[in-house]
């Protein structure tokens, strides 16, 4: 056991001394109001703010890299600011950052002792040692995990649950590793989880996924007290939980940007949208699906006919969705005109027609172009409607653009009898913006076979 122990503690710190970063430490840059540390802390921090970019202030805002680990906040060398590690745990002393240091019991090993003045002076300890490693750390310019002054800690999360695999770190604690001078904070203390936390490793995935349901009263008498004290006692950040939160309706929002799963350059194309700065930045998406206004309009999902489901085969007599497919917003508004090049059309020829769109605003904006056909004949096996051509074109203000429109024979056939059919009949042409919903009728087209 002894040999097994001994092991453990070794990987541990090879773990640690391989997550040490070193950086070089930036020189001090001219002499602003900020480095004078008589000024009051209001004063330093409106002078440190105005000299800041936006993009400095987006990196100190937490840990700089991806994954849970990351990395410091990045340097600004322009104003001789060095990195800083946000990420330091204090859960047990400063056991976690490299190097030595106290290890005290975990959170519920110092609840057992029923003794605030012992948890007062191991907290002072705590934030003692962590200062001073601190301090030693930026010295050297070493800015890796859990070498900074910010303490994910105290936790003081409920233990709801014996059983649980993390009750060990949970208990309440005051926030004396800050210690008591208003002018130096010794460390920064953090309470967590905020606030409803304890939950299970694996439900539906892990802790970071599930979702706890708290009712109003229990929030309030069981979870939210303790967090109200931390706040009292002068705690400088506190640390979420992973629950979703209660959405806020608000009846002042008039519109939603939907960004799915974005990409790299999601952040600019967001800023530029919303500013409207660079051409091109008009909105002109357009919803590739359906959201429905009920859950009772969206069959069981072990149902797999298409029967009430996807634009094609929505039941018409049911409440319109709350945004239809091929929906989408912009700065400006359009006029359609549309004609069909004939009336008729033999089976395997494709439906022809122009579409004229008109920019009735003042700026200059994509518009996507949507066709749909149905079909009249009701005892057709067919969908209710369908898209059949599309198309995105830029229309500059009061300056019209017509695009001819080809719809394949493919797009109306049908499955008939175990094949592929064209069948004689009618079928209404719309033109417009999204399903159903502001479209113009562009004509009637019939089919002969």
């Amino acid at each position: 056991m002894a040999h097994l122990l001994l092991l453990v503690a070794f990987e541990n710190y090879h773990e640690a001394s391989d997550q040490i970063r070193r950086f070089t430490k930036p020189q001090a840059v001219g002499d602003y109001p900020f480095r004078n540390v008589s000024l009051p802390w209001d004063e330093r921090v409106a002078d440190i703010v105005k000299r800041l970019t936006l993009e400095e202030m987006q990196g100190q805002m937490g840990r700089g890299g991806a994954g849970s680990v990351g990395g410091p906040a990045p340097a600004i060398e322009r104003l001789g600011i060095g990195p800083y590690e946000f990420d330091t745990e204090c859960l047990r002393g400063d056991a976690s950052a490299p190097g030595p240091a106290t290890s005290f019991p975990q959170a519920l090993g110092l609840a057992a002792s029923f003794s605030p003045s012992l948890i007062f002076r191991m907290a002072e300890a705590t934030g003692v040692e962590v200062r001073g490693k601190h301090n030693d750390f930026v010295k050297q310019g070493i800015y890796g995990f859990h070498t900074g002054a910010s303490c994910f800690s105290p936790v003081i999360n409920i233990m709801r649950d014996p059983r649980w695999g993390r009750n060990q770190k949970h208990t309440e604690r005051t926030l004396t590793c800050q210690g008591n001078d208003t002018r130096y904070v010794r460390a920064s203390g953090g309470c967590k989880h905020f606030d409803a936390h304890s939950g299970p490793d694996s439900i539906p995935v892990s802790r970071f996924s599930f979702d706890a349901k708290v009712s109003e009263y229990d929030w309030r008498m069981t979870f939210l007290p303790a967090f109200r004290t931390c706040v009292e006692a002068g705690t400088y950040n506190l640390m979420c939980t992973y629950n979703r939160y209660r959405i806020i309706l608000d009846s002042r929002v008039s519109a939603i940007l939907e960004c799915y799963f974005p990409a790299q350059g999601t952040g600019d194309a967001i800023r530029h949208v919303l500013l409207n700065d660079v051409d091109g930045a008009v909105p002109a998406g357009r919803l590739p699906n359906t959201w429905p206004l009920l859950e009772s309009q969206i069959p069981p999902m072990v149902n797999y006919s298409m029967e009430g489901r996807t634009y094609r085969y929505t039941d018409p007599s049911s409440a319109p969705p709350l945004y239809p497919f091929g929906y989408g917003l912009s700065y400006t508004n359009f006029s359609y005109t549309a004609t069909l090049t004939a009336d008729t059309i033999h089976a395997g020829e494709p439906l022809k027609g122009e579409v004229t769109v008109k920019n009735t605003g003042n700026l200059a904006a994509d518009e996507v172009i949507q066709v749909y056909i149905r079909w009249m004949d009701d005892t057709l096996p067919a969908p209710r409607l369908q898209l059949a051509w599309f198309d995105r074109v830029t229309v500059h203000p009061q300056s019209p653009v017509t695009v001819p429109f080809e719809v394949e024979a493919r797009s109306m056939e049908l499955w008939i009898n175990d094949g592929w059919r064209i069948t004689p009949g009618v079928m209404e042409v719309y033109v417009g913006c999204f399903v159903m919903f502001h479209c113009l009728f562009a004509g009637l087209m019939e089919v002969y076979v």
